[in-house]
């Protein structure tokens, strides 16, 4: 039954009630079928038995009327009597005749067939019989007459009355037989009726007791599954044994659990590498499994921190440029405040020279005229000393503008 599995819920419910439709067809059917031949059956034994005995009946009392109008005739003197009597007879005649002409009507069986033969043979004879009885009565021929009745008329209504009788024991025999057997088609039909009535509805519930079980047993799987997710159990999955509708839900339902189980996964991960990187650590990464929204994060996240790294390291980069040149402009402070100490000494021993030259000019002056040729040395000395203190105040002034900086 493993491919019932896969046939689909509506399918299977379809088939549940076609299955039902079928047996309470069924059960119809064969209701309407007994019942048509319990009608039929009982049509024939109306039509085929009970009329025919009737009409048989009725020329058997015709037949007897007949019989005993005979003696009537032979006792009555009365004209008018006599004549009564013969339309009385002559009414029977005619009933007898249409009785066993619809009798014949009828369907018949053999037995009934051979009966009739023996009716057509000895009838007529009796009523030619008793046509020539009534003639000889009538002329007065009584000896002859009695004769005639005793030895024929009596004989042939004996056997015309036998044959009637033969005929309807016959009927009865055979409205007996057809009683039986409708009878036993009724008891038939009623343990058929029974058997369906007990089957059909076992068959239905057992029908009914299987599709539920195909149907709500997956269910209960997938719900028990469903709640069993919803605890935070992200590795259930449903056992899949079908291809229908339900086995289609739990095939579903696995890949959304695949998925919800990744995505969990995916932010466990995208919070450990922040986790990690609020510790400094700026080279962690998340690893991009999908190309979803959480995909997405995890690359911008990647980014991101590798953007920080960047940047980190251009700082780094850029404070150590910055050391090294607090380094280099420390030393060239140091080698500019050397300098202007030198400078100040040279400055402070110029002084002195100027001083000195100054005491030396005033007493050249004094002894100018008495050397002259002192005194242009002296000139070239005083001009060699102006420049000497144009180049140190040059420097003094170039001293302070460096101080300031």
């Amino acid at each position: 039954m493993d491919w019932f599995k896969d046939v689909k819920v509506g399918h299977k419910l379809m088939g549940g009630f076609a299955i039902v439709t079928v047996l309470l067809g069924i059960l119809g059917f064969v209701g309407m079928r007994n019942t048509r031949t319990f009608s039929n059956d009982f049509a024939s034994l109306y039509a085929d038995r009970l009329v025919p005995a009737v009409q048989l009946a009725d020329v058997v009392e015709n037949l007897s009327s007949l019989r005993t109008s005979a003696y009537q005739l032979m006792l009555t003197k009365d004209v008018k009597e006599r004549e009564r009597c013969q339309d009385a007879d002559r009414q029977r005649l005619a009933a007898i005749d249409d009785g066993m002409k619809a009798f014949s009507a009828t369907t018949l069986i053999q037995a009934e067939k051979d009966g009739l033969k023996t009716w057509n043979d000895v009838y007529p004879a009796y009523v030619a019989s008793r046509a020539h009885l009534l003639e000889l009565q009538a002329a007065g021929r009584l000896a002859e007459a009695e004769a005639l009745r005793g030895q024929e008329t009596a004989p042939l209504g004996e056997k015309a009355i036998a044959a009637v009788h033969n005929l309807s024991q016959i009927q009865s025999r055979c409205g007996a037989e057809m009683n039986a057997k409708i009878a036993a088609q009724a008891k038939s039909a009623m343990a058929w009726m029974i058997a369906l009535l007990v089957l059909a509805p076992l068959f239905a519930i057992s029908a009914g007791l299987f599709l539920s079980r195909s149907i709500v047993g997956p269910l209960m799987h997938f719900v028990e599954r469903a709640t069993q997710a919803a605890t935070g159990d992200l590795q259930v999955r449903v056992d899949v044994k079908s291809q229908d509708e339900l086995g289609q839900m739990g095939v579903q339902f696995n890949k959304m659990m695949q998925n919800f189980e990744q995505s969990m996964s995916q932010v466990g991960k995208a919070s450990h590498a922040i986790t990690t990187a609020s510790t400094g650590d700026l080279r962690v990464r998340v690893d991009v499994q999908s190309k979803d929204e959480l995909g997405q994060m995890g690359e911008q996240f990647n980014k991101m921190m590798q953007n920080f790294e960047q940047n980190i390291y251009q700082v780094a980069k850029a404070s150590q440029v910055i050391t090294t040149a607090s380094q280099e402009l420390s030393s060239t402070s140091q080698a500019i405040s050397s300098g202007a100490q030198e400078q100040a000494s040279a400055l402070e021993e110029t002084a002195a020279s100027l001083e000195q030259m100054t005491a030396s000019v005033k007493q050249n002056a004094d002894n100018a005229q008495q050397a002259a040729q002192l005194a242009q040395g002296a000139r070239e000395v005083a001009e060699k000393g102006g420049k000497v203190v144009s180049a140190a105040v040059n420097a003094m002034t170039e001293i302070n503008a460096s101080s300031r900086k």
